[in-house]
């Protein structure tokens, strides 16, 4: 489990927009916390990557998000108008699956960042309907119970002081809830 972990958050920290191969600055002011949940308890298989979408601007790519459990995130979100696009995941029996969340136009995850922060894109739980799905919003876990484990993750990581900034920033908007 801590080795998933590791992966997840390096994958976080490492993987950014599409048309980009540096690595993130965890250090860099103008980068953004960016965080949320999906329940899976009723899908085929568990949520295993989810790819935030950014819409408009010169620089249109996908960041790709750690995912722990249901909590998705990624450390280091430039500024820009975005929405979970795709999510996906697979099991041994039922194989690969790619889900789309919005199809066309916002969804409930849509996020314009113009400043730096923390930004929460909602909880949200598959719903099944013969042969598709829907994402509804979801009344728990809350945004401040999810902050609290986004935070324990962060901590747990190893290290720690590669993610004081994004730490900082996290609990000064989970004493605001």
């Amino acid at each position: 489990m801590k080795l998933f972990r590791i992966v997840a958050l390096t994958c976080a920290v490492s993987l950014t927009a599409c048309s980009s191969t540096a690595p993130v600055s965890t250090t860099d002011e103008s980068l953004s916390l960016v965080y949320g949940y999906f329940d899976m308890k009723d899908a085929p298989t568990k949520v295993q990557w989810v790819g935030l979408k950014q819409y408009g601007g010169k620089e249109i790519g996908t960041y790709r998000m750690g995912v722990e459990d249901g909590l998705f995130f990624h450390v280091g979100v430039e500024p820009g108008s975005y929405q979970v696009d795709k999510f996906g995941g697979s099991s041994f029996l039922r194989g690969d699956y790619t889900y789309n969340f919005g199809g066309k136009g916002r969804n409930s995850t849509a996020v314009r960042i113009q400043s730096p922060g923390v930004y929460f894109l909602g909880a949200h739980r598959y719903v099944a309907h013969e042969g598709e799905f829907d994402m509804q919003p979801a009344k728990s876990p809350t945004e401040k119970e999810v902050l609290q484990r986004l935070i324990k993750q962060l901590e747990n990581d190893g290290s720690l002081a590669q993610y004081t900034r994004q730490l900082k920033l996290a609990r000064e908007r989970l004493a605001q809830l």
